[in-house]
């Protein structure tokens, strides 16, 4: 029996620069709740509120946006599992799996629902060659396509020929 193998996900330094950017709007949104404080006359406080608001918001989300880095992706004989920064996700295998190399994927791709390029491409996206998939995507340069019977899944993990040879290993028994 073949055991359990873990990949860590790929890291990019294109997301890096989004990151940055930011930081940035972090910054503007404290700078601009500084500036509101210090001009507030008695009984005008709504520009403190608001800022004070997005400053608050700011951070939220990018902490709920780090949450959503992909960490690493475990296989074993009938599970995959994609571990971001705070969640988990399990999905079970069947014996149809197909597993493609597809750096192009992202490219060719519109999003539906989720996050496209800070930290992580993650959520729901769409190409016309391959349909609806699921991306849990760090590098969009070494993404790894595995198609189920039911479901599509976009990974990249930091090597992906090593993945596909063990993917194969384990899900074709």
């Amino acid at each position: 029996m073949i055991g359990r193998e873990t990949f860590p996900a790929a890291a990019s330094g294109v997301i890096s620069i989004t990151i940055l950017g930011i930081v940035v709007l972090v910054f503007v949104a404290v700078v601009l709740g500084w500036a509101a404080m210090s001009g507030v006359k008695a009984g005008n406080n709504t520009m403190l509120f608001w800022a004070i608001g997005y400053s608050i918001f700011a951070i939220g989300a990018i902490i709920w946006l780090y949450g959503k880095k992909p960490v690493a992706y475990t296989i074993d004989t009938n599970t995959l599992q994609i571990k971001t920064k705070f969640f988990k996700y399990n999905f079970p295998v069947d014996g149809n799996v197909r597993i493609d190399v597809k750096p192009t994927l992202l490219q060719a791709s519109s999003r539906r629902n989720g996050v496209g390029g800070v930290f992580s491409f993650s959520g729901i996206f769409y190409a016309k060659d391959v349909g609806a998939y699921t991306a849990f995507v760090s590098d969009p340069n070494k993404t790894v396509l595995i198609e189920f019977s039911d479901k599509k899944i976009a990974i990249s993990p930091q090597e992906p020929k090593a993945f596909i040879d063990a993917a194969n290993k384990v899900f074709k028994k």
